[in-house]
């Protein structure tokens, strides 16, 4: 019931700013297999630009920010056959703001630092409908770092 006293709650929702927006980015990406070898590379980088970025001088909360916009790219080399499959992929993702939230100092963004690890990943195909999978993530066990305005200011 909306007159409840007992229950309280506050409703929010995404709403269009009227400010003009803009959003451009390119993909590129290629794969090439060597002959009958079964070995094979994969690249693709993806860069965007936008004017719905955070601006770290101005003061209080920010609504017209873009969250987890940033660039991206991989580079990924294989080899697979009937019986087997490996791969190994470079990942890298550029930085870019996570989070716009409240703090004790008034409204802050959160960024997540440039970052990249390799994954791996190997298969074995006992039959047609049987396989087995080892995948492992992060095999340079990297790390991901956050800021908030400042890079000095640790998230």
């Amino acid at each position: 019931q909306p007159t409840d006293p007992l229950l309280v709650f506050k409703m929010g929702t995404f709403q269009n700013n009227q400010r003009k927006s803009r959003l451009n980015g390119i993909e590129l990406n290629a794969q090439h297999i060597f002959g009958n070898t079964g070995f094979g590379v994969s690249a693709n980088f993806t860069k965007v630009r936008s004017n719905l970025s955070y601006d770290n001088n101005k003061v209080g909360a920010q609504t017209d920010v873009l969250v987890g916009l940033g660039n991206s790219g991989n580079l990924v080399g294989f080899y697979e056959n009937d019986t087997y499959t490996a791969r190994l992929a470079y990942n890298w993702r550029g930085q870019f703001l996570a989070a716009n939230f409240g703090g004790t100092d008034g409204a802050q963004p959160l960024y997540v630092e440039p970052y990249g690890q390799f994954d791996l990943s190997l298969g074995y195909n006992f039959d047609k409908r049987l396989r087995l999978q080892f995948e492992a993530i992060n095999l340079t066990d990297e790390y991901t770092r956050t800021h908030l305005r400042n890079e000095n200011q640790i998230g």
